[in-house]
């Protein structure tokens, strides 16, 4: 008798000390680094001589105005404003508010969804802080005819104003001169497009500081793989200038960059890749491959987007490097993204993103399916490959009070990768409640590339399917105990 207590609870011991282990080790709380900048002591430099500080800003700009419209060889036909400012003024005026999403743009949270659901961002991001940090990082901006000066960073007796000043007065040329009203609709349009204007103010502040000596060109921006949010905005100034003085040298003056203000670059890989945009501008080839709006879920989707080339760049250069990343991602042709809000209530939210990915071969593609597994395995903890074209992953993690579920499936067809993904939240969780959270399990996943239909299934965490085993281990150890009770 004793001896089949004995084995029913050792069994039962066991299979409650395996549970808590997994539990433990699924949440795993993810650390996000934000991007901080040094504030000059304006006031004590200038002991609170406002005038004279204005004076030395305005005299330098009216100063470098006159070379960089000789430079550029564009004219200012209007008088400048400008306004001094301090970031509290710029977070007030520019960046969102909060982070209630009553205020904050629909756009923007839907950004913020794709971004944990991809890779970029970790679950516990905020677009919001992102955003602000972001804004927080202006020394100057320009709106029209107007400069901006934020009196915390900008110093004038600094011979670096003056790469700034040439950048900025370079925007008000642009927008005076050249057809900047164009409307890119997706990531990727508005990434190549900020970059021919960020690429051309660039290369002027170049120009500016090589002519007349005054300065020295700023150095060159790189990728942080550690803030891939901040790196999506940097794309601008990472690719642009080169990209520039690449029209800029085609024929050695100007022609080129004013002609592209007219037809311009329309996916980043055309940025990174200026021969790319060269063949468009003159005949339209290399233009990216149209894919049909994936719908893999039951009615219209929230949010539609393209995300290009340097986002996949970035997704797969934290895992492989960055030299690697930007090999493999440069036979990217094209993709789309749609995003579905399944369910919102108080207190849980759940979405489904569907993205189809073309290439320019099957190589290519299976480069980037080979790559992806490697990243799914870096950041998801339930991870499976099937016939060398299926990947199936899912993790749970618990941050602060809320729990995440993400499940992906990535399916590898041709030239073509799409990949399916499921998105949880559960807010104000207490930890007695966290058996508690099913995910939806075994989601049926149908979708179309552009050349076939696929069915399959993407594998999720089921916690039913513990409990079921659980109690049939339970039963299992019973049956031992009354056994060795028969011995």
């Amino acid at each position: 008798m004793e001896r089949g207590r004995y084995s029913y609870i050792m069994v039962s011991l066991l299979i409650c000390i395996s549970i808590s282990v997994s539990i433990l080790s699924i949440f795993t709380p993810i650390e996000y680094g934000v991007y901080t900048q040094h504030t000059y002591d304006l006031q004590h430099i200038f002991r609170g001589n406002k005038t004279d500080y204005r004076g030395k800003v305005l005299r330098l700009i009216d100063e470098i105005k006159s070379s960089v419209s000789s430079i550029r060889g564009l004219k200012f036909s209007k008088e400048l404003n400008v306004v001094f400012i301090n970031t509290s003024w710029a977070l007030e005026q520019w960046a969102p508010k909060s982070e209630n999403e009553s205020s904050i743009p629909i756009d923007m949270l839907y950004r913020e969804k794709i971004y944990k659901m991809t890779f970029i961002a970790p679950y516990n991001f905020s677009i919001v802080s992102g955003q602000r940090s972001w804004i927080a990082m202006f020394m100057a901006a320009v709106a029209g005819t107007t400069i901006y000066i934020n009196t915390d960073y900008f110093n004038p007796d600094d011979r670096s104003v003056r790469n700034i000043l040439s950048h900025e007065l370079t925007h008000v040329l642009q927008f005076l001169n050249l057809n900047i009203y164009h409307n890119p609709n997706t990531t990727d349009s508005q990434l190549a497009f900020s970059a021919l204007i960020e690429g051309d103010a660039g290369y002027t502040q170049h120009l500016y500081c090589i002519t007349t000596g005054l300065c020295k060109p700023s150095p060159p921006t790189f990728i942080d793989l550690s803030n891939l949010y901040l790196s999506i905005n940097l794309f601008p100034y990472i690719y642009g200038e080169n990209f520039i003085r690449y029209l800029y040298n085609y024929y050695g003056n100007w022609t080129l960059v004013n002609r592209a203000y007219d037809k311009p670059p329309i996916s980043t890989s055309m940025v990174m890749h200026p021969e790319r945009y060269i063949a468009y501008l003159f005949n339209g080839s290399f233009t990216p491959e149209r894919i049909a709006i994936p719908y893999c879920y039951t009615g219209n989707p929230s949010y539609i987007d393209t995300l290009g080339e340097y986002y996949l760049l970035l997704i797969l250069a934290p895992v492989i490097g960055l030299e690697n990343a930007s090999t493999i991602s440069s036979g990217w042709n094209g993709d789309r993204i749609s995003l579905y809000l399944v369910n919102k209530s108080e207190g849980y939210e759940k979405w489904v993103l569907c993205w189809n990915i073309s290439f320019f071969s099957m190589d290519n593609a299976k480069n980037v399916f080979s790559s992806m597994e490697r990243v799914v395995r870096r950041y998801m903890e339930n991870v499976s490959t099937l016939e060398n074209n299926t990947i199936i992953s899912s993790t749970i993690k618990r941050i602060d009070n809320k729990i995440v579920f993400h499940g992906m499936k990535i399916y590898l067809d041709g030239k073509y990768i799409f990949m399916y993904s499921e998105y949880e939240e559960r807010y104000n969780v207490s930890s007695n409640k966290i058996s508690t959270i099913t995910p939806t399990p075994n989601t049926s996943l149908t979708a179309t590339t552009s050349n076939r239909t696929i069915t399959s299934t993407i594998l999720a965490i089921d916690w039913k399917v513990t409990i079921v085993l659980a109690i049939a281990l339970l039963i299992i150890g019973f049956v031992i105990g009354y056994l060795v009770k028969l011995k």
